[in-house]
């Protein structure tokens, strides 16, 4: 099925540090710095790629948003002193790679919502592509262009009044672009629902009516572009989609009629069908020499936009051929009126609420950090600037797919299966692939694999924090570190041989969890002998284990970006207590070789040619046990615990 719908490119946009002065030093505050970055870099990676979940790209942009907000309200309410703290640069959809700059979070929030909302678009031409939907992806399309008319809507009503400079004409944030952006999505959803009354037979004067609104809705796009410069490829799509859903309009119209016995103002409605299905079909040529920015769609070759004309002809004729033999009905000069509102089946668009301000920004954070004295609207954050500055690199997007094979339906449209039950079936037996060691599903795995990408990005800082609220709340712990042991919880992290091992444990754990999601048995299976060795010494139980898995979770679950998957927090604990019951069973079975072979311990002579340490530090110990293992066990590199 080739491409029925028109996309603009994505926008491309400068990296952000978010890095400023400081009035205090605190920790929290270069936490909530690094956050922002971390979160606005993981959304950006996401957006390239419309193959993404949305579940993934929407909390990617909540949780980015709840850490934007604290730039723009403060803790206590009102305006934030750190508003105009940061310098951001966005290129526009229609405007080409030179950037806009301003140094207004309000500007980066406003077009951030647009690029998601751009993704979503694009998400759901990415499913419509498929040769075969289920009812669960017909869905997922138009529930994503609804959830895409819903960002526009937002960022019009909302962010766009509150600029500290006027939008760029137009860019993304001009009315009229948002407005055609807003029209357009709301139309396609609409289309789903068009496809899906074809198909089921409803009424033709509520297909009329539902036709003649979508076509209503694309043309009021058009419109909204008719002003913009570097639109005119975008106009052409608009004005041929609705130019096309007005011949589907007067042709059920003309259904309609006839079986209302009115021949004569049937004949004419199927004229007028006709007269707008050639107009498309010139629209559709124009639309492919105008020149623009982003992949053509090519409407003409879609079996929804072919199916009619053969229809409207056939039944024009038989309205004919019937009003000569039996109406002999006048046929009007002019079209007959359309229905103006459907009964029902009309779109709405899906509302989008800003999230909450991040509990992180506390009232301690927030007095840490320094206003910028500089000016917003200095000279030097101006579009010359820009042009002075250079381009920005266009997004790499990850192209749609293609298909040739026409769908086996009365519509043409593959997405009228939103009403076919019996695919459900399909669903169902299709068997979800579980990891032998967590019990969880891909989904959930990929869920904790993106929240660790952030973890992964500031690994020395997350772990000094996780560390230190570990020792805060089990302060007899510090007993396992000589360096620790007459120094208070609070300060754990101030010997660097410490700060290295808290790295390390948490490296060690990144590794474990990409390989369970990656499924790399072997390579997993070797991380828990090498994690049980090390520990084997120190006289942990299970319950120890456990103490750190909750400190982990309430961590990870608190302060890192998190899916919309409503039990997260499940998942973590599920993942982490079978990591720490395999590694806790292998230092077990460690214990058990140890006792068959006690003398290597106590004796000064080595069992076989391996010489032990006098001096048997626990640390000395560790290192000699971790290279010597191999003589000691009598047992090769294949020896596991699931063996």
């Amino acid at each position: 099925m080739s491409h029925w719908f028109h996309r603009n490119v994505l926008k491309a946009t400068a990296h952000s540090t978010f890095e400023t002065k400081m009035i205090a030093q605190d920790c929290e505050a270069l936490k909530v710095c690094s956050d922002l970055k971390a979160s606005r870099y993981r959304l950006l990676e996401l957006l390239p790629d419309p193959r993404n979940s949305s579940a993934s790209v929407e909390s990617a942009l909540d949780l980015y948003l709840a850490l934007l907000n604290g730039l723009v309200t403060a803790p206590q309410g009102g305006p934030s002193k750190l508003r105009h703290n940061f310098l951001f640069k966005w290129t526009h959809s229609l405007l080409g790679n030179t950037p806009q700059r301003q140094q207004d979070t309000v500007f980066e929030a406003a077009n951030i919502i647009c690029n998601v909302a751009i993704w979503f678009m694009k998400h759901a031409a990415m499913i419509a592509v498929k040769d075969d939907i289920d009812m669960e992806e017909a869905k997922e399309v138009h529930k994503s262009l609804r959830r895409a008319a819903g960002m526009f809507r937002l960022v019009q009503k909302e962010l766009v009044p509150h600029l500290s400079e006027k939008p760029m004409v137009g860019g993304d944030l001009d009315p009229r672009v948002t407005t055609a952006y807003f029209h357009q999505c709301t139309a396609e959803a609409q289309e789903v629902t068009v496809a899906r009354a074809i198909e089921l037979k409803h009424n033709a004067s509520l297909i009329s009516a539902l036709a003649n609104e979508t076509s209503k809705l694309f043309g009021d796009a058009a419109g909204s572009l008719l002003s913009i410069e570097g639109a005119e490829r975008w106009r052409k799509y608009l004005q041929l989609k609705s130019v096309f859903y007005q011949a589907y309009a007067y042709s059920y119209c003309g259904d309609n009629l006839l079986s209302l016995d009115q021949c004569g103002a049937a004949i004419r409605a199927l004229q007028e069908s006709q007269t707008c299905y050639a107009q498309a079909e010139e629209l559709c040529k124009e639309y492919r020499k105008v020149k623009g920015l982003g992949p053509k769609a090519r409407p003409e070759t879609h079996p929804f936009f072919k199916r009619l004309s053969p229809i409207v002809r056939i039944t024009l004729e038989k309205c004919e051929r019937e009003n000569g033999f039996i109406y002999h009905q006048k046929v009007p000069v002019d079209p007959p009126e359309l229905e103006l509102k459907a009964t029902y089946g009309l779109v709405s668009p899906e509302e989008f609420v800003l999230p909450p301000t991040s509990p992180l920004w506390t009232p301690v954070v927030y007095a840490a950090l320094d206003q910028v004295k500089s000016d917003p609207k200095d000279p030097a954050n101006s579009s010359a600037a820009a042009k002075v500055e250079g381009d920005l690199t266009p997004v790499s997007e990850v192209p749609l797919p293609q298909s040739g094979q026409e769908p086996k339906n009365e519509s043409g449209c593959v997405l009228q299966t939103l009403a076919m039950g019996t695919r459900l079936t399909k669903m169902f037996n299709q068997e979800v692939q579980r990891d032998k060691m967590t019990g969880l599903d891909p989904e959930q795995l990929n869920i904790l694999r993106s929240m660790w990408v952030v973890i992964d990005l500031e690994l020395d800082m997350h772990s000094r924090i996780i560390f230190r609220r570990f020792f805060q709340e089990h302060p007899g712990y510090l007993r396992f570190f000589r360096a620790l042991t007459h120094t208070p919880s609070s300060r754990v992290d101030i010997d660097s041989v410490c700060r290295d091992h808290f790295k390390a444990i948490l490296t060690c754990l990144g590794k474990m969890l990409h390989c369970v999601a990656n499924r790399t048995p072997i390579e997993l299976r070797g991380h828990i002998e090498h994690v049980a060795l090390v520990h084997s010494r120190i006289d942990l139980t299970l319950q120890d284990f456990l103490l750190f898995r909750d400190v982990l979770t309430n961590y990870l679950c608190g302060e890192v970006p998190q899916s919309r998957y409503q039990l997260t927090r499940q998942v973590w604990t599920s993942f982490l207590t079978s990591l720490f019951q395999n590694i806790f069973l292998r230092i077990g079975e460690i214990h058990r070789l140890e006792q068959q072979h006690v003398e290597f311990i106590t004796e000064d002579e080595p069992w076989l040619h391996c010489k032990a340490p006098h001096n048997f530090s626990r640390e000395v110990a560790n290192n000699w046990y971790w290279s010597h293992r191999k003589k000691f066990w009598q047992v090769g590199p294949e020896r596991r615990l699931t063996d």
